[in-house]
């Protein structure tokens, strides 16, 4: 059971080219996707903000997603 305080959810947006490097050497099991809504950690990653657009972003490392949301049918 998750703890509220603990995590946060987002969309993934990007995937960096050795994300989930330290988990699959051969990059075979990449188990979030662009476009998945994710669990993450509440004090992971940095705020980013994109100069032109103003949209904020959370950049994370791998290690700082905790689960994919699963998608109602």
């Amino acid at each position: 059971r998750l703890h509220k305080a603990a995590q946060q959810t987002g969309t993934l947006v990007a995937v960096g080219p050795i994300a989930w490097h330290a988990f699959d050497k051969e990059h075979k099991h990449q188990w979030a996707k662009v476009g998945q809504r994710v669990f993450y950690v509440k004090y992971g990653g940095m705020f980013v903000e994109d100069p032109e657009t103003k949209d904020v972003y959370v950049l994370l490392n791998d290690e700082d997603i905790s689960g994919v949301i699963k998608e109602k049918s």
